[in-house]
């Protein structure tokens, strides 16, 4: 097998923060166009309202992209999220509790 060489590009310093119920409250975003990466705070509105994983993933290509976003556009997003099950071990075994949206070619937004 070939030797894969990596290099870290950019590096954001982190602290954990209690999980409460199985949230964090936080959504990291990174623009691979440009290397920056920001951490945000997801507001407590938006996590009763658009519940766990894919709620989440949900909202954020919504405000990620906008009505004329074509698959191809580079301000095109890729929103993956979990829910809070998403983190224990016992339980992805046996279910998917990751999701992600995204606009294709042939399909469109998914």
């Amino acid at each position: 097998m070939a030797q894969i060489n990596l290099k870290e590009i950019k590096c954001v310093p982190y602290q954990p923060v209690e999980v409460h119920q199985g949230y964090t409250d936080h959504s990291l975003h990174i623009n691979v166009s440009n290397n920056k990466i920001k951490i945000c705070d997801i507001e407590e509105k938006i996590k009763q309202k658009f519940i766990g994983g894919k709620g989440y993933d949900l909202w954020l290509m919504w405000h990620a992209v906008s009505g004329t976003t074509r698959w191809d556009d580079p301000e095109n997003a890729i929103c993956i999220a979990s829910g809070p099950l998403g983190g224990g071990t016992w339980i992805s075994r046996r279910r998917k509790e990751y999701c992600h949206h995204h606009f294709s070619p042939d399909r469109g937004p998914h």
